[in-house]
C-alpha cells in the first residue's frame, strides 16, 4: 500500500487490472446502454418536435405555434428563448454536445440506480439470512 500526503493507503493499480471495484462493471454497462439510447432518442425526438412547432431550416414556418408566438413578441431579442429555438431549428435539432449531456446525465443515474438496488436487494438477503439464522438458534 501507498501513503499519500493525507495519511491514507490507497493500492497500486498494476498493469492489466481494472481500478473499477470488482463487481462494479455491469452497472457500468447498464449506464452506458441507457445514456446511449437517451441520447439516441433525444437526437431522433429534438428536430421533429421543433419542426412541428415551426421552427424550420427555412425560418418560422406560417400558421404554427411558432409563427404565434413570434407575433406577440413583435421584435425578438437576440438570446432570447425564442431565438435559441430558431437557431436550433435552423441547424435541424440539438448541438452534438447537449445530446452527449444528456446521455451522460442519464448513464450516471441508471448506473447508481442500477447499483442502489442491488445493494438494496443484497441487504434484503443479508436480514432476511439473519432473521433464519436466529431462528434456527432459538429452535
Amino acid at each position: 500500500m501507498i501513503a499519500p500526503e493525507g495519511g491514507t493507503s490507497v493500492a497500486p493499480v498494476r498493469p492489466g487490472r481494472s481500478i473499477i471495484r470488482s463487481g462494479f462493471e455491469a452497472h457500468i454497462r447498464r449506464g452506458a446502454e441507457a445514456g446511449w439510447k437517451a441520447a439516441q432518442a433525444t437526437q431522433a425526438v429534438a428536430g421533429p418536435a421543433l419542426t412541428a412547432v415551426g421552427f424550420t431550416a427555412a425560418g418560422v414556418a406560417k400558421k404554427t405555434l411558432a409563427s404565434r408566438w413570434q407575433s406577440g413578441l413583435g421584435s425578438v431579442a437576440r438570446g432570447s428563448t425564442f431565438s435559441r429555438l430558431q437557431s436550433l431549428g435552423a441547424r435541424g435539432g440539438l448541438p452534438v454536445l447537449v445530446v452527449a449531456g444528456v446521455g451522460l446525465a442519464v448513464g450516471g443515474i441508471a448506473c447508481a440506480i442500477s447499483y442502489l438496488s442491488e445493494s438494496a436487494a443484497k441487504e434484503k438477503d443479508d436480514e432476511s439470512s439473519a432473521r433464519r439464522d436466529e431462528a434456527n438458534l432459538l429452535e
